[in-house]
């Protein structure tokens, strides 16, 4: 599976909104956001999900997803981010992986990952599933 979008500039809140309907019709992974992760993954499991906090929200933008499964079945992601403010963004990411029935399928390290994003640049952010056995993951992103 492999989806590509691409955005032109737009309000805020209309860029928000084409972003979800663009995920959403390609099978791409959603995009919530809101102070914490909890109240959200109730109504999205079984689902990619992509969660920015408030802070992140209103400077990052998720630009483009592809995922793909490599020779060994295991899942690829690349998230791509735009940072839509001049200044730089220090923000802390984690990519929690899930297997077919909703369960968190272990990857060893669980450290958050801090990145930092130039003003009005992108930042790609990669990572593979520990085994064949995940089907989704859940990519969390946090002000630092």
């Amino acid at each position: 599976m492999k989806a590509t979008m691409a955005f032109r500039t737009f309000p805020p809140a209309l860029a928000a909104l084409a972003a979800s309907a663009m995920l959403l019709s390609c099978g791409a992974p959603r995009v919530a956001v809101g102070p914490d992760v909890g109240p959200h993954e109730r109504e999205l499991i079984g689902e990619s999900v992509i969660f920015l906090d408030r802070a992140s929200s209103r400077r990052l933008e998720v630009a483009a997803v592809n995922t793909y499964r490599d020779v060994n079945d295991r899942l690829h992601v690349q998230a791509r981010l735009r940072n839509r403010q001049p200044s730089d963004y220090g923000f802390v990411y984690y990519f929690e992986w899930l297997g077919d029935d909703g369960w968190t399928v272990p990857k060893g390290t669980g450290a958050w990952n801090p990145s930092v994003i130039y003003g009005h640049s992108f930042r790609e952010l990669t990572a593979v599933a520990p085994s064949p056995e995940v089907e989704r993951f859940r990519l969390q992103i946090k002000q630092k």
